[in-house]
C-alpha cells in the first residue's frame, strides 16, 4: 500500500500530465460540502464556491456518502474552484480522502474521479470533477445502504 506522500506525488504527476486545461473545479456532495467535517480540506483554499446539481447520479449513504450513476436522479453539490496556486495539493488531498489513486489499480479505488457537468444556482453549466463510487466502494455497499431521494447529503439524519 502506498503512503499518503507517495499518493500525493502520484496525483501531482498525473495532474501535470493532464495539463492546465484539466484543472477542473470539484463537484462535492458529502462531507466536503460547507458545514460538514471534511470541508476543512477546501476552506481557505478555494476562490469560488457555488451550490449546484449533477444529474444522472443518485446519493447513497452508509456512514459515508457515495454518488452512483442512475438515470433520472440528481445529486446536490457544491462546485468548488480551488485557488490555482494550491490546485495540485487540494486535488491530492481530496484524492487521498476519497481513496482514489490515479496511478494505481482502478479496482482498488474506493471512489473514481470522473468529469461531469454540474449546473450551478446561476444556471451555469460547468465541467467538474466528481468522485463517484469506485469498484472497491461498490463491494462495500451493504444491503442496508440508504438511498437519499432528495440527493442532498444535508437531508441524511445520521452522519
Amino acid at each position: 500500500m502506498k503512503s499518503k506522500e507517495t499518493k500525493i506525488q502520484d496525483t501531482r504527476r498525473a495532474a501535470a500530465i493532464l495539463g492546465a486545461s484539466e484543472r477542473l473545479p470539484l463537484a462535492v456532495y458529502g462531507t466536503l460540502r460547507p458545514g460538514f467535517g471534511n470541508h476543512r480540506l477546501l476552506a481557505g483554499r478555494s476562490r469560488r464556491e457555488e451550490p449546484g446539481l449533477v444529474e444522472g447520479y443518485e446519493l447513497l449513504v452508509d456512514r459515508i456518502p457515495f454518488a452512483r450513476r442512475r438515470a433520472g436522479r440528481c445529486v446536490v453539490v457544491e462546485v468548488v474552484w480551488p485557488i490555482p496556486a494550491v490546485y495540485d495539493k487540494v486535488l491530492a488531498d481530496v484524492d487521498y480522502l476519497e481513496g482514489y489513486d490515479p496511478s494505481g489499480d482502478p479496482a482498488e479505488n474506493l471512489y473514481r474521479r470522473v468529469a461531469v457537468t454540474a449546473t450551478t444556482g446561476q444556471d451555469e453549466h460547468v465541467r467538474a470533477w466528481l468522485y463517484e463510487v469506485g469498484p472497491l466502494g461498490e463491494s462495500f455497499l451493504p444491503s442496508r445502504v440508504v438511498h437519499v431521494p432528495s440527493g442532498d447529503y444535508a437531508d441524511v439524519e445520521y452522519r
